[in-house]
């Protein structure tokens, strides 16, 4: 007796469909989890964690949330084969950081 594989999703559904039906079935466990939390009073669990853990977590969701609204931009970080393509992409970064304007600057330094 042969066993077909279990596949994530059948080749006839389309990939965005899938998407958005995962994403609110994520969005629906993630809001029963933080209401279960909250009712039964969890959340001294919190307390657990270290300030490293914490700074590490908010660290990386940052970097994530920078390289997504570079990548927005049009732009990408490849490893350079040569200098001369380095300051290129040096280049195009420095022009491209010329469009955002002093408000948006203010508010990163700030941030």
């Amino acid at each position: 007796m042969r066993f077909k594989p279990c596949l994530p999703y059948t080749s006839q559904e389309p990939v965005q469909e899938r998407y958005n039906h995962l994403c609110i079935q994520l969005s629906f466990l993630v809001a029963c989890l933080y209401t279960s939390v909250g009712v039964f009073r969890l959340g001294f669990v919190t307390n657990f964690l270290s300030h490293s853990v914490i700074g590490g977590f908010t660290s990386g969701a940052a970097i994530t949330i920078g390289l997504s609204q570079v990548g927005a931009r049009n732009m990408h970080l490849e490893c350079a084969s040569s200098h001369l393509t380095v300051l290129a992409d040096c280049s195009t970064f420095t022009h491209e950081c010329a469009s955002y304007g002093p408000h948006a600057g203010l508010f990163g330094i700030d941030s």
